[in-house]
C-alpha cells in the first residue's frame, strides 16, 4: 500500500507505524502515550500481579468467615458484613478496568504495526 492510498486506520493511530526506521522512537512514544492514557500499568504488570498489588487475592468470603449476629429476640444468625460486599464489587470493578485497559493497549499496539510485522 503506498502513501497516497486512503487508510481509515491511520486516523485512529495515536502513534506512527512501527517499522525498522521508527522502532527506537516508537517505543519511547508508546510508553509516553500509555502513561498519558493511564494504562501503562498493563504493560508492566500481569493480571495476577495487579490483583495481588490491589489486595484482591484472598478476599473470597467463605462460610467460616461470616460473622454471627444476634436478632432482637436473641437468636443467632450468620450474615456477611457489608465491607466484604463492597470489596467484592470493588474487585469486579478493578478486574473489569484491568481487562478494558489491557484491551485498549493491545488495540493501540496492533493498529500501529507496520506491514513488516
Amino acid at each position: 500500500m503506498d502513501a497516497t492510498t486512503y487508510n481509515p486506520m491511520a486516523r485512529k493511530r495515536p502513534l506512527p507505524l512501527l517499522s525498522s526506521g521508527t522502532h527506537a522512537q516508537w517505543f519511547q512514544l508508546a510508553r509516553h502515550h500509555f502513561k498519558k492514557e493511564g494504562i501503562l500499568y498493563v504493560l508492566e504488570t500481569t493480571r495476577d500481579e495487579y490483583r495481588l498489588a490491589k489486595g484482591m487475592i484472598g478476599l473470597q468470603m467463605s462460610d467460616k468467615s461470616k460473622t454471627p449476629e444476634s436478632t432482637p429476640d436473641g437468636e443467632s444468625t450468620t450474615s456477611s458484613s457489608t465491607p466484604t460486599m463492597v470489596k467484592e464489587a470493588e474487585r469486579a470493578d478493578l478486574l473489569a478496568k484491568w481487562e478494558r485497559d489491557d484491551a485498549s493497549a493491545t488495540y493501540t499496539m496492533l493498529i500501529c504495526l507496520g506491514d513488516f510485522d
